[in-house]
């Protein structure tokens, strides 16, 4: 009798063990799943505070005069100002575009290219 229980016990033990095992290994997926997530937003947080870091200078002089208009604006305002007695104006465009009235001549004559200034980002010279 005692040696059954013995081989009871043995078999008890041996599953207890298995079982613990099994859950030990489980845990440990989860938590690797959960490092690697980490890593994925720490990575990815450190991307962001970088390029936030290098535009807020600019964005924070830009805004130190705020009736100031930016250099590439007035550009595009000269531009897109009629040249001769007879073109249209920028808000004569828009409007005509908004409803759809627009002659292609006049669409034609106030778009102009402007090279992308320095402060621009290499994705909006694609752009």
């Amino acid at each position: 009798m005692s040696r059954r229980q013995g081989e009871l016990d043995a078999l008890v033990a041996t599953g207890y063990k298995s079982a613990l095992t099994e859950e030990r290994r489980r845990y440990c997926f989860l938590v690797d799943r959960q490092c690697c997530v980490t890593k994925l937003l720490i990575n990815y947080h450190s991307k962001v505070r970088e390029l936030l870091s290098q535009k807020l200078s600019s964005w924070q002089q830009s805004c130190s005069q705020p009736t100031k208009l930016p250099e590439r604006a007035l550009n595009l305002l000269r531009h897109t100002a009629p040249q001769s007695p007879g073109a249209a104006g920028i808000a004569e465009v828009l409007r005509h575009a908004k409803l759809g009235t627009a002659q292609p001549e006049q669409v034609r004559s106030c778009v102009v290219y402007i090279k992308p200034d320095s402060w621009v980002d290499s994705a909006d010279k694609t752009t």
